[in-house]
């Protein structure tokens, strides 16, 4: 499929595809809380607000849009102000030359993200797993992460979370990072 999937306060599951994507500019949100809220689309699945289930896909800017640049994010998942806590699962599929194979964006005052990240193989990609802010606590358990700045680059410390955070990290294969894992407010 060339393209973008939207999905919006979604349990869909999104099986056996090869999603090539594009730029497609921004999606805009609206509820009690946003009036016109953007979200750059700029991503094969973008998850608002939704436990989506993510198996057994190719992910990957559209090569002949994008030959030999890395760009967009394959999944974004984002859990916007009031909603409940999400647990989606990414697992099986094969991410490639992306700038953020994976991202995870929790707003203060929303739900958590936490659900399961695994079996995948994310490679040639910027960064490979990104967890962005307070409250994204995720499994990440028996991926191949490889070829990456950062294979799981964490934003943000806070007190226990980091610590937690790790402890969610396991069994992951790692090979020609420059980081394995990285926390941004740490420096390493």
């Amino acid at each position: 499929m060339k393209g973008n999937i939207f999905l919006l306060n979604s349990n869909s599951t999104v099986e056996r595809l090869s999603v090539l994507y594009k730029d497609s500019g921004f999606v805009s949100y609206s509820d009690a809380y946003y009036s016109d809220f953007k979200i750059i689309n700029g991503a094969g699945i973008t998850a608002i607000n939704s436990a989506i289930t993510v198996k057994n896909c190719i992910i990957m800017p559209d090569p002949y849009i994008f030959e030999n640049a890395k760009f967009g994010k394959a999944i974004q998942v984002w859990n916007l102000y009031g909603s409940q806590d999400i647990s989606p699962a990414i697992e099986n599929n094969l991410i490639l030359n992306a700038d953020t194979g994976i991202y995870l964006f929790s707003q203060a005052f929303g739900g958590a993200i936490l659900g399961e990240i695994r079996n995948n193989t994310l490679d040639l990609n910027r960064y490979g797993i990104v967890i962005r802010m307070h409250k994204e606590k995720p499994l990440i358990r028996d991926n191949e992460i490889i070829n990456s700045i950062n294979a799981v680059h964490i934003t943000y410390e806070d007190g226990t979370l980091l610590q937690e955070r790790l402890n969610n990290i396991v069994n992951n294969t790692f090979s020609g990072n420059t980081d394995d894992i990285w926390c941004d407010e740490l420096g390493e």
